[in-house]
C-alpha cells in the first residue's frame, strides 16, 4: 500500500488564516458559502489537533556529481506529509522539527534517487549529490507540460502503484474518481465501456488530455473516447490532472481541466506480469505484459496486450475490448530515444439513450406520454412498460459501436548540458470505424424513407413502396500527425521552457445503407452522405518562473494558438456547402508562489483561455448562428499547510467565461449534446484537500469542493407549437441559472487501515465513499429537471505477497456500492411547448446498484 505522501505533494492551497493558540494550529476558513454547506465544510474540516513541540531546524542542499547545484530538487521525509523543494542555490530547510529519526529522500529529474537516515537534532547540514540516472531522462519530454511544485496552480499527481491497485479493468475516468472536483459517468453503469469525466463540472470536449504531450482528444469533437485504449492505465506511469485553465499544453486548452498522462517509463530490470479479474456482469479482464530491462545498458523493449470484455449493468450494453502497447528505446547519458505503439479496437452495444425518468419512477402515464413523444412504436412501447431500471431502448442485436484506433509515436529527448535539455516527437493516430444503426419503419422519428438515402422509392407489382427498415453504418475515416518540440533551460534563479506544436487533422464522415426491405439497383454510390474535415493549429508557447527570493517564486506563460478549419456545414438558407473557420488566440498566464520551511505554502494566478467550437456547433449552425468562440479568465488562490500528521491544501477559484459554450439538455441522434453560446457565466468555488495519519496504521484522505456555477441572466429560445402544429420560437428568462451538469457538491473520502506490513507481506483495508451533489439537467434552474444527489461507498482489500520465485502477487477483492445506492449519473432532456403548455421529458444514466470485482496480478 502506497504511503499518503505520495497524493499531498503537489500543493493545492487556498486562502486560509492561520491563528496559534499554546503551540497549535486552527484553521479558520473565511468564505461566503450557505448555511448548509457551512455545516457540511465543519464537519469535513474537524482535525483532531495534535501539538507542535518542533525546536530544531534541518538544513541541506543537493548537488550532482560535479558539485552543480540542482534546484527544483525534491526533499521527501518518508512516512510524513513533508516536502521541500530545494532553492535557486540547490539549498533546502526544515524548520520546527521534533527530536527523532527520520528517512529523506531526494528526487529530481534525469537522477537517480537518493534517501539518507538521520536522527534530530543534527547541528551539520546534510548533502545529497544524485548522480545522472539515463533511463529517467525521457521524462524530459513530459515535464515540459507538466506544474511543478512552485507552479501557482492546483494540481496532482497520480502514480503507476496507486493506478494499479485499482485497476481491475475500468475505464480511466473511473480510476480517477478520487481526484479533486472530479466525477465521472457509464453509458453501462459499470465504468467499463463508454464512460465520461468532468472536472469543475466541464464535460471532457473541455478537458484536455494528452499522452506523452501528444493531444489524444478529437480534433473536431473535442472530446475524449477513452473506449478506444482499453486497459490504458496498465501502460501507464502516472498522470498529472491540473484543475482550471493550468499550464499552456498540445492541442484545445483546458476549460474546466487537463490531464496529461505518461506511458510507461524505461525499465532497468527484466519483468513480466500477468493480471486477472472478473466480477459482477460477466466482467472478465486479462493484461499480460513483459519487457527485457536495459540491454547492453542502452537498449529495453516493452509489450502489453490486453482483453476485456462486460456485458454491462444496463441490458444490451456489453463491449468487448482489446488494446495493445509496444514501446523500444535507447538511452545513454545524454539522449533518449523512444518509439511507441499503442491502440485498441472495441466494440460496445449502444446505450446512450439512457432510461426515461417514468421508467425509474414507474409512472405508466408518463411512460405512455414519452413513447408517444418519441414515436415509439408499440413493440418499443411494451418493452418500456414492462422493464425496470436497465432498461435499454435498442433491441438490436448489432446496434454497436465497432471502432479501432492506434497510435504511433516517436520521443527524441537530449541533455546539452546541466542546463539545457530539449525534446522532440512525431506522432501519428489511425482511427477508423463504424457505428450500426437500425432505422424502424414502425418508428415515427427514424430515418426510413428511401427517398432519405438518395434512393428510388422501389415498385414491387402495383404498390411503390416509400419506407422500410433500414440498416446503416455512420463511419468515422481519421488521421491525426503531426510534431511536438520544447526546448527547456535553468539557470541560476529562472526556469524556462520554449515550446512548440504542429498539427493537422483529416476526418471523413460517411455513411452506407447495408439493409432493406428492397434494395433497389438505381443507386451507384453506397454512401449516402460523404464529407471531409481538414483541421490545421500551430501553437507555440513560452513558459518562465524566477526566484525573486528564497521561497517566493514569480510565473509567466504565454501561449499563441492558430486555427484553420474546413468542414461541411450549413448557408443561411440550410443547404451544405464547405465552410472554413480561422481563430487566433493569445493566452497568458501569471502568478507568484510562496513556500516556507515550516510546511505554509499560498499563491495567487491568473490565466486566459480560449476554445474553439466543435464540429457539432459549426455543422449543425449556419453562417448567420454560428457560434462564437468561447474565453475564460480564470483567478485562483490558494494556501497549504503540511505537516508530519496531516496536510491540508485549499483552493479559492473564480472562473469567469464570456460566451461559454452551454448544453441545452438536448442530444442529437449519436448521443451528442447540443449547445449555444450564454454572454456571461462562471464558475467559483472552495477546494479542499486533507490528508491525516492518526496512527502509523490508519491513514485518512479527503477532498471536497464547494461551489456555484451560474449563468448569469439567461434566455433560452423554445420552439412553440399551437393545436395545429405551427411551430414558433419563444424567448424565456431565467435571471441567473445554474449551469447544467455541475453539482455544487463534491466530496470524497478514504480511509485506509493496513492490518499487516512487513517484507514478505501487506494486507490492506479500505473504505472509500464518494458523495455527488445535485445536477441540473438543463439551465432553467427547473427543480423537476435535477439528477438526485448520490452517496457511493466501495470496500476494497489489497493483499500483497512476496514469495521466494516471485517478485509480487497481489490480489484486490472490491465491493463496489456496498450498500446499494440506486442512483443515476448523467441524463438529458428536452422541452417544448405545446398550445399554451410546457412539454417536457428526460432520461437519466442509471448505474450498478452492488457489485464485485477481484483481481490477481503476478509479478515475475
Amino acid at each position: 500500500m502506497q504511503d499518503c505522501i505520495a497524493e499531498i505533494i503537489p500543493i493545492e492551497p487556498a486562502q486560509v488564516m492561520l491563528r496559534r493558540n499554546q503551540g497549535r494550529i486552527c484553521p479558520l476558513i473565511f468564505i461566503s458559502i450557505p448555511m448548509n454547506m457551512r455545516y457540511i465544510l465543519s464537519l469535513f474540516l474537524l482535525v483532531l489537533s495534535s501539538g507542535l513541540y518542533a525546536q530544531y531546524e534541518l538544513k541541506g542542499s543537493v548537488t550532482d556529481g560535479e558539485g552543480h547545484p540542482l534546484p527544483g530538487a525534491l526533499i521527501i521525509i518518508e512516512g510524513s506529509f513533508m516536502a521541500r523543494s530545494t532553492d535557486a542555490e540547490g539549498r533546502f530547510f526544515f524548520k520546527s522539527l521534533s527530536a527523532g529519526s527520520y528517512t529523506l529522500k531526494a528526487e529530481y529529474l534525469g537522477y537517480a534517487d537518493q534517501s539518507m537516515e538521520i536522527t534530530q537534532p543534527i547541528e551539520s547540514e546534510l548533502l545529497f549529490i544524485l548522480q545522472v540516472e539515463p533511463i529517467q531522462a525521457e521524462t524530459f519530454t513530459v515535464s515540459a507540460y507538466r506544474a511543478a511544485e512552485d507552479t501557482p496552480m492546483a494540481f496532482q499527481n497520480i502514480d503507476a502503484e496507486e493506478l494499479q491497485k485499482r485497476n481491475l479493468g475500468v475505464d480511466v475516468p473511473a480510476l480517477l474518481d478520487i481526484s479533486p472536483s472530479l466525477f465521472f459517468t457509464s453509458d453501462a453503469g459499470t465504468g467499463i465501456g463508454y464512460t465520461y469525466l468532468r472536472i469543475r463540472g466541464s464535460d471532457q470536449s473541455n478537458v484536455n488530455v494528452m499522452i506523452n504531450g501528444v493531444p489524444l482528444n478529437d480534433a473536431e469533437s473535442q472530446g475524449v473516447f477513452w473506449v478506444d485504449l482499453p486497459d490504458l492505465a496498465s501502460s501507464t506511469e502516472n498522470i498529472q490532472i491540473q484543475r482550471g485553465v493550468g499550464t499552456s499544453v498540445n492541442g484545445a486548452g483546458g476549460f474546466g481541466g487537463s490531464i496529461n498522462l505518461q506511458t510507461k517509463s524505461l525499465d532497468a530490470d527484466a519483468y513480466g506480469r500477468v493480471a486477472l479479474s472478473g466480477g459482477s456482469f460477466n466482467t472478465q479482464r486479462i493484461s499480460v505484459q513483459a519487457g527485457t530491462g536495459l540491454l547492453n545498458e542502452h537498449w529495453s523493449l516493452d509489450a502489453r496486450i490486453s482483453e476485456i470484455s462486460s456485458d454491462g449493468y444496463i441490458d444490451r450494453s456489453g463491449a468487448s475490448l482489446t488494446s495493445y502497447y509496444l514501446s523500444t528505446g535507447y538511452v545513454d547519458a545524454k539522449n533518449t530515444i523512444k518509439v511507441i505503439g499503442f491502440g485498441g479496437h472495441e466494440v460496445t452495444h449502444q446505450a446512450w439513450f439512457g432510461v426515461p425518468r417514468a421508467r425509474l419512477e414507474n409512472d405508466v402515464e408518463g411512460m405512455l406520454g414519452f413513447a408517444a413523444d418519441n414515436g415509439f412504436s408499440d413493440e418499443n412501447t411494451q418493452l418500456l412498460l414492462n422493464a425496470d431500471r436497465k432498461y435499454n431502448y435498442y433491441t438490436y442485436d448489432d446496434e454497436v459501436d465497432d471502432y479501432q484506433q492506434q497510435h504511433y509515436q516517436l520521443h527524441y529527448g537530449r541533455q546539452w548540458n546541466k542546463e539545457v535539455r530539449s525534446s522532440v516527437a512525431l506522432h501519428y493516430t489511425r482511427g477508423l470505424g463504424f457505428f450500426e444503426q437500425f432505422q424502424d419503419a414502425s418508428n415515427n422519428f427514424d430515418d426510413t424513407s428511401y427517398s432519405f438515402y438518395g434512393l428510388q422509392d422501389p415498385e414491387i407489382g402495383n404498390d411503390t413502396l416509400s419506407s422500410s427498415d433500414f440498416i446503416r453504418r455512420r463511419w468515422l475515416d481519421n488521421h491525426f500527425y503531426g510534431m511536438t518540440a520544447n526546448l527547456s533551460w535553468v539557470k541560476g534563479k529562472w526556469n524556462s521552457v520554449l515550446g512548440m506544436a504542429a498539427n493537422r487533422y483529416e476526418g471523413g464522415h460517411y455513411g452506407e445503407v447495408i439493409s432493406a426491405d428492397f434494395m433497389p439497383d438505381l443507386k451507384v454510390d453506397p454512401r449516402y452522405y460523404d464529407n471531409d474535415a481538414l483541421k490545421s493549429e500551430f501553437s507555440t508557447y513560452l513558459r518562465s518562473s524566477y526566484e525573486l527570493s528564497q521561497g517566493l517564486t514569480a510565473y509567466l506563460d504565454l501561449q499563441q494558438r492558430l486555427i484553420d478549419y474546413s468542414f461541411l456545414g450549413l448557408l443561411n438558407d440550410g443547404s451544405p456547402a464547405n465552410q472554413q473557420v480561422n481563430f487566433s488566440f493569445f493566452n497568458p498566464k501569471a502568478g507568484i508562489s510562496y513556500a516556507d520551511p515550516k510546511g505554509h505554502r499560498a499563491f495567487i494566478s491568473f490565466a486566459r483561455a480560449h476554445k474553439e467550437p466543435n464540429r457539432d456547433d459549426m455543422v449543425i449552425s449556419t453562417l448567420a448562428s454560428r457560434p462564437r468562440a468561447q474565453r475564460l479568465d480564470d483567478l485562483e488562490m490558494g494556501y497549504s499547510y503540511h505537516a508530519k500528521k496531516f496536510a491540508l491544501d485549499l483552493v479559492l477559484y473564480a472562473m469567469e467565461y464570456k460566451d461559454q459554450l452551454i448544453n441545452t439538455g438536448e442530444i442529437n441522434d449519436v448521443g451528442e449534446a447540443i449547445r449555444s453560446n450564454v454572454q456571461s457565466s462562471y464558475r467559483r468555488g472552495l477546494e479542499i484537500v486533507f490528508n491525516y495519519r492518526p496512527m502509523d496504521r490508519l491513514c485518512w484522505k479527503a477532498n471536497m469542493t464547494l461551489s456555484q456555477n451560474i449563468i448569469k441572466d439567461h434566455m433560452e429560445l423554445v420552439r412553440s407549437f399551437d393545436a395545429e402544429y405551427n411551430s414558433s420560437m419563444e424567448l424565456e428568462t431565467f435571471g441567473d441559472s445554474p449551469i447544467s451538469y455541475s453539482p455544487d457538491i463534491l466530496a470524497f473520502s478514504e480511509w485506509t487501515y493496513t492490518i499487516v506490513r512487513n517484507k514478505n507481506k501487506s494486507l490492506d483495508l479500505s473504505l472509500a465513499t464518494k458523495y455527488v451533489g445535485e445536477q441540473q439537467l438543463d439551465n432553467t434552474g427547473n427543480n423537476n429537471k435535477v439528477i438526485d444527489a448520490f452517496l457511493v461507498n466501495d470496500l476494497s482489500v489489497f493483499w500483497t505477497l512476496n514469495p521466494g520465485r516471485l517478485k509480487a502477487l497481489k490480489i484486490t477483492l472490491q465491493v463496489r456500492n456496498m450498500f446499494n445506492e440506486q442512483y443515476a449519473s448523467n441524463g438529458w432532456t428536452y422541452r417544448y411547448n405545446y398550445a399554451g403548455s410546457e412539454v417536457s421529458y428526460d432520461a437519466l444514466f442509471p448505474q450498478a446498484g452492488r457489485n464485485f470485482l477481484a483481481g490477481i496480478s503476478i509479478d515475475l
